[in-house]
């Protein structure tokens, strides 16, 4: 098993493969939201055909494909404090938590959605994939919550794939910091005083 196929390292041009089972976290930086759901999505797709129980957080719109896939019976989507309400979801392979609406809801959100995460969070093997941070990074506090969340997976052997805008790990710096394996996606020039010091 090589892994997923990403594209071309930038530096060799060698072909650049996500190993899926490597037991480190994952960071990716994608030029925009379009990029950071198609490869979270794949490296999800992935994840779920070897086996492993995925919690997406991000937008149930763009996960749209992966729960029509998978039926009622092994996926669910659920709001981010239906998290904490129902522990039923860590027995299904796919929980997306939908948090496209979840700008409606308070600055408890991060809160909310870490106490949710940790219940999600069982013996199976399970992977926490991340594609819109903005839901903590948007948030006073969230930058916090999400650094806990990820510190939290870590000490229960959970992956964890987290996807960022540039504008994003430049408000956030110090998340580049907790992640073994970083990869920046299609930067453009716009992106470069974002991302120049990481390159």
């Amino acid at each position: 098993n090589l892994g997923v196929p990403m594209g071309y390292a930038a530096s060799t041009r060698e072909p650049f493969m996500v190993a899926p089972r490597e037991p480190t976290n994952l960071l990716i930086v994608g030029a925009n939201r379009r990029t950071n759901e198609a490869v979270t999505s794949l490296l999800a797709l992935h994840h779920l055909g070897a086996g492993v129980n995925v919690l997406a957080i991000g937008s149930a719109q763009s996960a749209k494909f992966i729960t029509e896939l998978l039926g009622p019976g092994l996926s669910v989507s659920a709001r981010p404090d239906g998290l904490l309400d129902e522990a039923k979801h860590s027995r299904l392979p796919y929980t997306v938590i939908d948090c496209s609406s979840a700008r409606k809801l308070n600055s408890r959100t991060p809160m909310i959605l870490k106490n949710g995460i940790n219940r999600w969070f069982s013996d199976e093997e399970q992977i926490l994939v991340i594609e819109d941070a903005s839901i903590f990074l948007d948030c006073p506090d969230g930058a916090k919550y999400l650094r806990q969340i990820i510190a939290g997976a870590n000490m229960r052997g959970k992956r964890v794939i987290l996807a960022l805008s540039p504008e994003q790990l430049e408000s956030a710096p110090t998340l580049w910091k907790l992640f073994v394996n970083q990869v920046i996606f299609q930067p453009s020039k716009a992106d470069a005083p974002y991302i120049k010091q990481y390159l």
